[in-house]
């Protein structure tokens, strides 16, 4: 019974630390023409799908400030990251879809849904 207990707990532990919500690793941007805040992927987008400049990045705040994020701040992106509008459809999806210029690429956002607010 001991060595049920003793093999228990860490692995409830373990259980515990895996389910509890830390957003703060997001990397997430909020711009005036999105209705929710964005965050970073790494799927590309080509040159020929992007639309107009949109703005760029103005200020980087700390991750774990997220929640107060203000038009044209990112917890990742640096001042300066040029935003676009992609005027292609996504995965066959025509919408409203936005992307970003990092290291020389453009890259897709996606729409950040966080559960624990009313974003």
């Amino acid at each position: 019974m001991n060595r049920l207990r003793i093999l228990f707990i860490p692995v409830f532990i373990l259980f515990l630390a895996g389910c509890t919500k830390d957003y703060s690793d997001r990397t997430l941007t909020k711009i005036p023409q999105s209705d929710r805040v964005l965050y970073s992927s790494y799927r590309t987008v080509q040159d020929k799908d992007l639309g107009d400049e949109i703005g760029r990045i103005e200020r980087t705040i700390l991750k774990k400030e997220y929640k107060t994020l203000k038009d044209w701040e990112s917890t990742d992106l640096k001042k300066n990251t040029k935003i676009y509008s992609v005027t292609s459809s996504i995965d066959g999806v025509k919408g409203n879809f936005f992307a970003y210029e990092k290291d020389g690429k453009n890259y897709l956002f996606y729409e950040y849904y966080d559960t624990d607010s009313s974003q």
